[in-house]
Order: C-alpha cells, then structure tokens, then sequence
C-alpha cells in the first residue's frame, strides 16, 4: 500500500506520494507524505490482527488526507486497506 508501508503490535507507517493541484510543482515531482500511527503506551501483547487493525487505521487515514488535498489517483490508495504480505523492497528508505 502506498509507496511503502509497515505495521508492528504498537506502531505503523504508511508512506504516499501526492501529486495535486493545491501544492504547486506537485505534478512534476509528488510530494512524499508519511503517515504514523504510534501508541503512547505500548501495547502488552503483540497479534497479527493488532497490526493489521493498526495499519488498516492508518490507511484510512491516508486515504482521507489524499482525497482531501485532491492527489491524483488517490495517491495510488486502494478503496480498501491492502493487508497482503510482500516482500521488503531493495530500494533505498523513503
């Protein structure tokens, strides 16, 4: 989802790049928004459905934020949270 994305038990990170028509020379090189969800205080057990929950948060989030700032395509966010598994990407840290 996004550019790039992470979720563990007490934190998530979802990144997308925005091209739009309110923040100027977007559509030749997209700004990078980072969104985060931390916990001030960490949870006591760890679950797969805990990260997915927090991540599924997070992307509704971003959506939200994309749709607001008017990026083209969404920012190339699905309608719906993503929780497929893939594999870390090679490329360098956003």
């Amino acid at each position: 989802m996004g550019k790039r994305s992470f979720a563990s038990y007490d934190d998530s990170y979802l990144f997308f790049e925005c091209a739009s028509p309110r923040v100027s020379g977007s559509d030749k090189a997209p700004v990078r928004i980072l969104g985060s969800l931390v916990y001030t205080k960490k949870p006591d057990t760890d679950s797969r459905d805990r990260r997915e929950n927090n991540l599924t948060v997070l992307h509704a989030a971003s959506l939200a934020v994309a749709k607001k700032m008017e990026c083209a395509d969404d920012a190339g966010l699905p309608a719906k949270a993503d929780l497929r598994e893939r594999k870390p990407s090679t490329a360098p840290a956003p």
